[in-house]
């Protein structure tokens, strides 16, 4: 297992758990399989030999945070509701109030940990090149193009509470859903266009009255120049900073869970999408709020 920045070794007692769990799954790719591999993959890329504990805002995470992780659930010939269930386990066998950070696997492994969390005043950030709507892509439900439209059919969570963030591989079909069941969506162009501080103010004035939020990150986003080692890689993406910014931005909401997604290692050249991931992962963890922090409903 990858020491996560030096912290699954932090020794301060102050520290709060952030509890870490892989979910090794890819069945639900519709181009590269591969993603199956990424959460070993994404954690051999948080090494203290090339990161330190502080994030670019300057705040120290090895007086925030120690990492428990618990390792990767085996989805080898288990059926939804079986990998659902193993998550729930760990979930509620390991966590009181931690957050948690899950490693993917494709995207519908979003589908299965919002099942397994069974999420009460909820709201989605979704950052992806895809918004994920279809109702079922090539005949399945279950494709990873079909996401939050299940997470919406099978959870608590209302589409007026989903943010998308980088979309730019929208169909007919999924825009009209989008406008209708009023999700925000900043469109690849939108967000190039708009100050990172005047998008996140549109957020929070969404969701920031809610108590927890989930955070997805789809690696897909960014531009392949930036991320070549994706499932789906959509050009004319994202920069790693364009992202980078956001999550800056994003401090002061109630982030509990938060995943990364999509990761190929069959195609990722000199592992520049593993140290992508590996720097997503630290900014984010710079700025949830620990356990002992009570952010107030947010309005700007």
């Amino acid at each position: 297992m990858s020491d996560f920045f030096s912290l699954t070794s932090n020794s301060n007692k102050e520290a709060q758990d952030l509890l870490v769990l892989g979910i090794s799954w890819d069945k639900a790719s519709s181009y590269r399989f591969g993603s199956l591999q990424g959460p070993n993959y994404i954690r051999n890329a948080t090494s203290s030999k090339i990161y330190n504990t502080f994030t670019e805002t300057g705040i120290d995470l090895s007086q925030r945070w120690k990492v428990n992780d618990l390792g990767n659930i085996d989805t080898k010939d288990k059926n939804f509701s079986e990998i659902i269930n193993s998550i729930s386990d760990q979930v509620e066998e390991h966590r009181t109030e931690e957050p948690i950070l899950f490693l993917g696997g494709d995207h519908l492994i979003t589908y299965f940990c919002l099942h397994a969390i069974n999420p009460k005043n909820m709201g989605i950030i979704y950052f992806d090149a895809h918004p994920d709507l279809y109702n079922h892509y090539e005949g399945n439900k279950y494709s990873h193009a079909c996401v939050l439209r299940r997470v919406l059919e099978y959870t608590d969570i209302k589409p007026h509470n989903l943010v998308q963030i980088g979309i730019r591989a929208f169909t007919n079909e999924q825009s009209v859903f989008a406008i209708e069941n009023d999700i925000l969506v900043f469109p690849r162009k939108e967000v190039q266009k708009l100050e990172s501080k005047e998008i996140a103010t549109q957020i929070k004035n969404k969701l920031g009255h809610l108590e927890q939020i989930y955070l997805s990150i789809d690696l897909d986003v960014l531009d392949p120049a930036y991320a070549p080692g994706v499932g789906n890689p959509e050009p004319a993406g994202l920069s790693t900073s364009n992202i980078i910014d956001l999550i800056h931005e994003l401090a002061g909401l109630p982030i509990k869970f938060f995943d990364i997604v999509e990761i190929n290692p069959k195609h990722d050249y000199s592992k520049v999408t593993g140290y992508t991931a590996a720097k997503i992962i630290k900014e984010i963890l710079g700025i949830i709020p620990q356990k002992s922090v009570r952010t107030p409903p947010y309005k700007v």
